[in-house]
């Protein structure tokens, strides 16, 4: 079975770390997502990271599909 891959693209201007995913950064960032649980099914309630990077910095966001927020401890 071939190792997964995601091919990661750079960006010439970083985001605003601010939580909101809304930068053209992120609009053009690779997109991993699709998730499996540990057990091999289909995740219920998925969670999509988009990544890209600069010359100095990589940088990650991720969206949290969570309908049981308030029971997160």
């Amino acid at each position: 079975m071939p190792t997964p891959a995601l091919k990661i693209f750079p960006t010439e201007k970083p985001p605003v770390i601010n939580g909101k995913l809304e930068d053209d950064c992120w609009k053009r960032s690779s997109v991993a997502g699709g998730f499996i649980t540990t057990e091999g099914f289909w995740a219920n309630e998925q969670t999509t990271c988009y990544i890209t990077y600069d010359k100095n910095n990589l940088y990650i966001g991720c969206r949290f599909d969570e309908s049981r927020v308030a029971t997160i401890a």
